[in-house]
């Protein structure tokens, strides 16, 4: 007799007909959603009236559209230093100066000094940087960070949070 059965063999194809069928449906869901953030995204953006304006949108658009709780926004001051200049969803009103230096002294920092995404989740905890006073004090459990590179050169750096424990996949680091 064949192994296995006809009938479980049926119903094994069924079931991975179904799970397959899944995926493709919320990949699909996952696309439809990237487009209208995106849309959102532009309109906010151009109807910013200042560079303030501009990074509130921007943090919210990214922790909206990678179900986070937080996020910043680091950019160069006029002396070069990567400061943050935009936050969204923290606890308590930000504190606009910090600075990020590039290194292992923060998530950013090791950012910035890679020009690669940086990602922090209980499953991968650091161990090359440091875990700054900001994500501990705004409780993450899970985080991401990219450079922003603009032909080529660094332009900032953005890093979304979450206070719930996660992992961000491939397909949401770029």
């Amino acid at each position: 007799t064949p192994w296995p059965p006809p009938s479980t063999s049926r119903a094994l194809v069924q079931w991975l007909a179904s799970r397959e069928t899944e995926r493709l449906l919320r990949a699909e869901r996952r696309w439809r959603e990237s487009d209208g953030i995106l849309l959102e995204l532009s309109r906010r953006l151009l109807a910013a009236p200042d560079e303030a304006s501009v990074g509130a949108h921007a943090t919210e658009i990214a922790a909206l559209a990678l179900h986070s709780n937080q996020a910043l926004l680091a950019l160069p001051n006029a002396d070069g230093r990567l400061e943050m200049r935009a936050a969204w969803g923290r606890r308590d009103e930000p504190d606009l100066s910090i600075y990020f230096e590039p290194g292992n002294r923060s998530q950013i920092g090791m950012t910035v000094a890679r020009e690669l995404p940086v990602r922090v989740d209980s499953a991968n905890p650091p161990t090359d940087f440091e875990v700054g006073a900001l994500l501990v004090q705004q409780h993450s459990a899970a985080s991401l960070s990219v450079p922003m590179l603009v032909d080529g050169r660094l332009a900032g750096a953005l890093l979304v949070s979450s206070r719930e424990p996660r992992q961000f996949d491939e397909g949401e680091i770029g």
